[in-house]
């Protein structure tokens, strides 16, 4: 569930596993679309990600947490 998950972030940041880096996304070719994240530090003489700012972006979710996060808000009991 995209929609909710950033404001679950905001209520509970630790149910979630962040991943820094770069972050692009793909504008033409069969991977039109796509996000992608630079991972690795390495550093080359002709680099197209020195520029780009590094960007949080979650990668794991603690979900059986989340679920009863999302119970407990978003479901009147």
């Amino acid at each position: 569930m995209h929609d909710p998950s950033p404001v679950a972030y905001v209520i509970e940041p630790s149910l979630f596993t962040l991943r820094s880096g770069p972050v692009r996304v793909v504008t033409e070719g069969v991977a039109e679309g796509m996000t992608l994240q630079k991972t690795c530090e390495r550093r080359y003489p002709y680099d197209d990600w020195k520029d780009i700012p590094e960007q949080d972006v979650a990668v794991n979710v603690r979900e059986d947490e989340l679920l009863a996060l999302y119970r407990s808000t978003f479901i009147p009991s």
